[in-house]
């Protein structure tokens, strides 16, 4: 299996189609040989690359872009505490710490030509990614608390305009 323990692949939302290793290298800045499992996205470089730089974005750039640059050089265990991931077909989903949420969303459950699992189901899925890795085990119906309070931030966070501390529409 291409993603190893875990579910699905590209195209996929489960974490399989939406985890994505990184690489960083710089002499100097970031020491050999380290790994983090500290919660980042391609989105925050802008934010964190500006920092680095001691360049200050301007409010109505980089929407939802944070910088942490700090756990990019592995100085660090600070990251996100939430994500927001958008698969084909504008589908979401919410990462909160180790908590997963895909919300009910209509088509087919597999694309039977690339053979993998979408995700979509028409019922909510909550998976606690520290005990279930694979994301087997359903957790909406035993926590219906946390999936509500996840289904309300995620509408939330979609009709902000940003999340980046002081941005402003354009």
């Amino acid at each position: 299996r291409m993603a190893g323990d875990l579910r699905g692949s590209k195209y996929s939302l489960y974490d399989g189609g939406t985890r994505v290793p990184t690489i960083a290298a710089w002499s100097k800045h970031i020491a050999a040989g380290q790994t983090s499992d500290v919660l980042l996205c391609q989105v925050d470089l802008l934010a964190s690359l500006a920092a680095l730089a001691k360049v200050e974005l301007p409010n109505n750039a980089a929407a939802d872009s944070c910088d942490y640059h700090q756990a990019w050089l592995g100085q660090s265990l600070d990251g996100r505490r939430e994500l927001v991931f958008e698969g084909v077909t504008a589908t979401k989903v919410l990462r909160q710490d180790n908590w997963t949420m895909i919300p009910s969303h209509e088509g087919s459950f597999c694309d039977s030509d690339k053979n993998v699992e979408l995700g979509r189901m028409p019922e909510p899925q909550l998976y606690d990614l520290e005990q279930d890795l694979g994301q087997i085990c359903n957790q909406a119906n035993s926590e219906p608390q946390r999936l509500s309070a996840m289904q309300r931030r995620l509408q939330e966070l979609v009709a902000a305009e940003g999340t980046r501390p002081g941005y402003s529409r354009p």
